[in-house]
């Protein structure tokens, strides 16, 4: 073997060998880049913010319902009072709840000081009218005689002034039997019309005066809601709308607009609505309640309220990039109502992701885990029930 092909033998050798490093080498890097990399993106789900339940942003045709509130007050309250001063009452026969009929007896003054008056009274009008007849024959007699110039024209003024004195004061005791007879039909307390008594007064024993409340009541008890509400709700309502009742009883209560003020208040910038309430509920004068007003329905990207965060004044839902397990915070503003669900607008779609539970944890950008919603939710590693959240 020559000398130039020992030396391109070994050369090849060395080549060989060098190649079979930088594979060596090549691999170890990969090798490690890969682990890198795996570690790396073990370390981020690892790491992630929050586990968390996800739903969906749902769109559904929901009523446009108005909400205001109001009191319930008595559709016209009728005061009851005394008609006669100097009166002892002596009989009370109602009480705060019951329910008259117009003209019911209610309450009794003693009458037998007017009886007294009109005994006097009677015996004044027969004197009265004693004397009128005997001034109507006198008068007679010396209109007679006067014919004959048996009387002078003076005596027959006097005879006729008498008589016509006479006549006067049988009028005026007449009129004052009149006035006793009246005084007499007061002493008996009705009820002008029917209706539920809601205030008593009256007091057995006490005396009369004149104008004196004894009694308040409720005429028909009809009673009827004043709702305030604002000039672009009241733009929705017409006459004989519905309206649900809800009372601080636990109840409902059914109503309908009677009529809409014309004015607004300028200090509070609202108008009232007075709906009458249907009969045979469970509502009392002076209950707050909140009506709700049932318009036509509009469609609504709807949420549970749970997902709604509220930071610095505004309100935001997470929505979940579900390539990259990251969350988006989105600007939303929350519209009407439904249990446990609300209306939302804003830069979001219908079948959107957002967290559910957990979001008031997040960040933008934060990655998170996605479990059941059953399953425990946990924060850096310690548990959450979701019932905390």
């Amino acid at each position: 073997m020559s000398v130039t092909n020992l030396w391109e033998g070994k050369r090849l050798t060395t080549q060989s060998s060098c190649l079979i490093f930088l594979a060596i080498i090549t691999i170890m890097v990969a090798s490690r880049f890969i682990s890198i990399s795996a570690h790396a993106t073990e370390n981020e789900i690892k790491h992630a913010a929050l586990t968390v339940t996800t739903t969906s942003v749902l769109s559904l045709d929901w009523n446009n319902n108005i909400e205001a509130s109001g009191d319930i007050v008595a559709w016209q309250e009728a005061i009851i009072g005394a008609q006669l001063n100097g009166l002892r009452l002596t009989e009370v026969l109602v009480d705060v709840g019951d329910y008259v009929k117009k003209g019911q007896l209610i309450a009794r003054f003693d009458n037998a000081s007017l009886l007294n008056d009109k005994a006097l009274l009677e015996a004044n009008l027969n004197q009265a009218s004693a004397l009128v007849k005997q001034a109507n024959i006198d008068y007679q007699r010396a209109f007679a005689l006067s014919k004959t110039d048996g009387i002078s024209k003076q005596n027959l003024l006097q005879a006729e002034t008498q008589k016509q004195t006479t006549t006067a004061e049988e009028s005026a005791v007449t009129a004052q039997l009149a006035s006793n007879a009246l005084q007499l039909s007061y002493v008996n307390v009705t009820s002008p019309d029917e209706g539920v008594i809601s205030s008593r007064t009256a007091t057995l024993g006490g005396i009369g005066t004149i104008g004196e409340e004894l009694f308040r009541l409720i005429r028909g008890n009809k009673l009827e809601w004043y709702g305030q509400l604002t000039a672009q709700q009241a733009s929705h309502l017409t006459l004989g709308q519905k309206i649900t009742l809800d009372l601080t009883n636990n109840s409902e209560a059914i109503a309908y607009i009677r009529q809409i003020s014309p004015i607004i208040n300028p200090q509070t910038r609202m108008l009232t609505v007075y709906a009458s309430l249907e009969p045979n509920n469970r509502a009392r004068a002076g209950m707050f309640a909140l009506g709700k007003i049932q318009l036509n329905k509009t469609p609504a990207l709807v949420v549970p309220s749970i997902s709604i965060v509220i930071r610095d004044g505004r309100s935001y839902v997470f929505e979940l990039i579900n390539e990259t397990q990251q969350v988006i915070q989105r600007p939303i503003k929350v519209a009407r109502r439904q249990g446990d669900y609300v209306e939302i607008t804003g830069n979001i779609k219908a079948g959107a992701s957002i967290i559910k539970q957990g979001a008031g944890f997040l960040n933008e950008g934060d990655i998170v885990k996605v479990v059941e919603e059953q399953e425990p939710i946990t924060f850096s590693g310690a548990h959450l029930e979701q019932e905390a959240l």
